[in-house]
């Protein structure tokens, strides 16, 4: 019968509503409604019962509406934010330098990375420096014996500059 009013209201609410309207239209025989006293006070009763209902349903609707306002400013808000936060980001991003295909293919020999024709596509952030300790303790100059220190000290330095160079193109990848 308030199949409307169903549809916004919660179940409960309708169930109430139903089971209220039910006690106030008891079954009743035609004779016992026509010898009643008043039908006019059958009508204000149910007039007031209707105002009751309506404003009810006021009430609960204002309240589904405040409860959504409330949300959609919080979801708004959160959003603004965010980007917000990726316009500051954006503006704090730095592209790395352009390295040079020669360049990264000499640092790779010097860290002993086998060299592919995509380059640096198959290596990860660990297998570089993996690679990168593995050759500055081959060839750190405390290492080695006295002859060879000078030697090992130039190639340390050129294996700490290819790390240098090749770990912002790892980390540009990510």
């Amino acid at each position: 019968m308030f199949s409307r009013w169903n549809k916004r209201w919660s179940k409960v609410d309708a169930e109430r509503f139903q089971k209220g309207f039910d006690e106030f239209v008891k079954e009743r025989s035609w004779e016992e409604r026509k010898a009643s006293p008043s039908a006019k006070q059958q009508q204000e009763e149910f007039d007031t019962f209707w105002r009751e209902f309506q404003k009810r349903e006021e009430e609960i609707h204002e309240k589904h509406s405040r409860e959504f306002s409330r949300q959609y400013n919080e979801a708004r808000s959160h959003f603004r934010h965010r980007r917000k936060q990726r316009a500051e980001q954006a503006q704090s991003f730095e592209m790395p330098p352009m390295v040079p295909r020669q360049e990264v293919e000499s640092a790779m020999r010097l860290l002993e990375i086998p060299v592919t024709s995509s380059l640096m596509s198959e290596v990860s952030e660990e297998k570089l420096k993996k690679a990168y300790i593995a050759c500055a303790k081959k060839w750190h100059p405390d290492t080695r014996p006295h002859e060879e220190r000078a030697e090992a000290g130039n190639r340390f330095k050129m294996i700490g500059a290819a790390y240098d160079k090749l770990k912002p193109l790892c980390e540009q990848r990510l």
